[in-house]
C-alpha cells in the first residue's frame, strides 16, 4: 500500500468507529516512506501507536511527537546483550535500550513487549519486572505464539499462570483492570513507577472480548491473528468498490476462538496455513 492508500483505508475504518490505529510489522520504521505514512495518519482523530524493535527510534522522535504517535510498544526479549544477540541476530541491545530511556524521557507512553520462551529468556522475568519498579513503563510478558517458521511448540510456551506464579514468589502483585478489551492482565508492584502485563494468548485466550483487526502491508484484512482467511481491501480500493461492505463481511467471519482452532493442539501443517508474524502487520 502507498501512504495515500493506507490513509484512505484507515479513514474508512475511523468513520466506522475505530478509535485506535497501530502501525506494526515486521518493523514499520524501515519503510522508506514511513514519514509520509505517519504524516498522513496524523490528521486522523484517533489514538495512534507504533510497535517497533526500537533500533531506529532515535531518528523519529520529533516526527512521532508532531504526528501524535505517542504510544510506543517496544520489543525487547532480553536484558542480557549476549542473549539479545542470540535471539535477534543483531548486536544492537545498547541502541535499543538507550532509545527506550530516551522515549521515556521525551514523554512517550512506553510499553516493553517481552515474548517469553522456555529455556531462552524465562530466567529474566524478575529482572524485567524490576524495570517497572523504577521506570514509568508497562512491562508486558507475552506467551510464545505459533506462526509459520518460528519453530513453535506448546512445550516452549511459558503459560500466563506460570509467569504470574514466578513473579509472585519475588514480588507482591496487585491486579487491576486496565481496559475491558485489553489483551493483557495487568498488575502493579506497590509503589512502583510502572506496571506489569501478562498476555496469555495461548493458555488463556481473550477471544470473547477481542476487538482487533489487522491490515497487512499488502492491504488484506485479517479478523483473527491466527486465522488464515483474508479479505483484499487494497484490490477493492483500486477497483473503486465498496470497502465498507467488504469490511462488514470480514467482521462477520471473525471466529469465536483462534481461527476456530485450539492453539495447544495445532500441528505444523495447520500453523503453516497462516502467515509468519512479520508478514502479518501492516
Amino acid at each position: 500500500m502507498t501512504p495515500d492508500e493506507i490513509y484512505a483505508i484507515a479513514e474508512i475504518f475511523v468513520n466506522l468507529g475505530v478509535s485506535k490505529i497501530r502501525l506494526t510489522g515486521g518493523e514499520p520504521l524501515v519503510r522508506e516512506d514511513f514519514g509520509a505514512v505517519v504524516k498522513k495518519l496524523g490528521s486522523l482523530s484517533v489514538t495512534k501507536a507504533i510497535t517497533t524493535n526500537g533500533f531506529l527510534l532515535g531518528k523519529y522522535f520529533s516526527l512521532l511527537k508532531d504526528t501524535d504517535f505517542t504510544n510506543l510498544n517496544i520489543s525487547l526479549d532480553s536484558l542480557n546483550p549476549e542473549n539479545f544477540l542470540k535471539i535477534t541476530s543483531r548486536n544492537s541491545f545498547y541502541t535499543v535500550h538507550e532509545n527506550i530511556l530516551l522515549a521515556i524521557h521525551k514523554g512517550f507512553n512506553v510499553k516493553i513487549n517481552v515474548v517469553v520462551m522456555k529455556g531462552i529468556n524465562d530466567n529474566e522475568l524478575v529482572d524485567f519486572a524490576r524495570l517497572s519498579q523504577n521506570l514509568p513503563v508497562s512491562v508486558r510478558f507475552i506467551e510464545f505464539m505459533p506462526f509459520r517458521a518460528n519453530n513453535w511448540n506448546f512445550n516452549r510456551t511459558v503459560k500466563q499462570a506460570e509467569i504470574i506464579d514466578l513473579l509472585r514468589k519475588e514480588f507482591v502483585l496487585e491486579q487491576f483492570n486496565f481496559d475491558t478489551n485489553s489483551a493483557a492482565s495487568y498488575f502493579k508492584i506497590p509503589e512502583s513507577a510502572g506496571t506489569i502485563g501478562v498476555i496469555g494468548t495461548v493458555s488463556e485466550p481473550f477471544c470473547d472480548s477481542c476487538n482487533r483487526l489487522r491490515i497487512t502491508a499488502g492491504g488484506k484484512i485479517k479478523s483473527c491473528l491466527f486465522g488464515h482467511t483474508e479479505f483484499n481491501l487494497l484490490q477493492s480500493l483500486r477497483r473503486d468498490e465498496d470497502l465498507e461492505k467488504l469490511i462488514h463481511e470480514a467482521l462477520c467471519e471473525k471466529p469465536f476462538q483462534h481461527g476456530n482452532r485450539k492453539l495447544s493442539h495445532l500441528n505444523t501443517e495447520e500453523i503453516n496455513l497462516n502467515r509468519s508474524m512479520f508478514s502479518i502487520g501492516g
